[in-house]
C-alpha cells in the first residue's frame, strides 16, 4: 500500500501474464494500456500500481 494506491510486484513480462490468463500478450497489453489510460493502474515494471481499486474491482464484475 502506498498513497497513490496498492502497489503489486508480480516479476512477470505480459507475455508471461497473458499465459497465465490464456490471453494473446496483444490483448493484455490492450487492457493494461485501457486501464492505465482510464487512471486504474499504473503500469511500472514487472510491477503494477493499482491506483483505483474499487473501479477494478466494478469492472471485474
Amino acid at each position: 500500500q502506498t498513497d497513490d494506491g496498492v502497489m503489486v510486484a508480480h516479476g512477470l513480462t505480459q507475455e508471461e501474464l497473458a499465459q497465465l490468463v490464456g490471453a494473446s500478450r496483444e490483448t493484455v497489453n490492450k487492457a493494461l494500456a485501457d486501464f492505465a489510460s482510464r487512471g486504474w493502474i499504473r503500469l511500472e515494471a514487472r510491477a503494477v500500481l493499482i491506483a483505483d481499486v474499487e473501479r477494478l474491482r466494478r469492472r471485474a464484475r
